[in-house]
């Protein structure tokens, strides 16, 4: 229930505990902010990861572990070299949900690094409102026509890392989601 309840809770009831923790590690205004939580696991929505590998361990078969304790393994051992490399997918799964959410963010990464660095979707918006400045819809030009094949362009360009990183890794997606359970609904 504490996992499902930490899922629920919205960023915006931790963003000034967050925000003070951050400061205290003096964080706040670079990109450490945004790469050491998101490294360690306590990005946005961390309580998934949480259910992903509880989802994963669940179906991991105790025999190993049995099998590596009578050949003489120690628990690390075992961990390192049996369970490690079985949870590659639920691992990569992480990994994906974490980049896209960062990726995507915009309300705390203004936040926690300010101005000097902005995501795509900032990029983005900011480019669509120069755009419109410079030329009013209300006009009738036909510049405006292109206006929204500019756009189009700039969203491709937006997700683009996102598609290439999910191509690279859709096997072992695809591998994670048949073990853990995740639906997509």
């Amino acid at each position: 229930m504490l996992v499902v309840a930490t899922f629920i809770i919205p960023v915006q009831v931790t963003i000034i505990p967050r925000y003070i923790l951050l400061n205290n590690y003096g964080f706040i205004g670079s990109l450490n902010a945004l790469f050491i939580p998101a490294a360690l696991g306590q990005g946005f929505r961390s309580s998934i990861f949480i259910l992903v590998f509880y989802n994963f361990f669940k179906t991991y078969p105790r025999s190993l572990d049995e099998a590596a304790a009578i050949d003489g393994a120690s628990k690390l051992r075992v961990f390192v070299r049996i369970a490690l490399p079985i949870s590659v997918p639920a691992i990569i799964v992480s990994i994906l949900f974490s980049f896209i959410w960062y990726w995507n963010e915009t309300y705390t990464t203004s936040l926690f690094v300010g101005t000097d660095y902005m995501t795509m979707p900032i990029q983005l918006q900011s480019f669509v409102a120069e755009f419109e400045r410079l030329f009013p819809a209300d006009d009738g030009s036909p510049v405006n026509r292109i206006n929204e094949s500019l756009r189009m362009a700039g969203t491709l360009l937006a997700i683009l890392p996102l598609l290439v990183l999910y191509l690279c890794t859709q096997k072992q997606f695809v591998e994670s989601v048949e073990t853990t359970g995740i639906t997509g609904e």
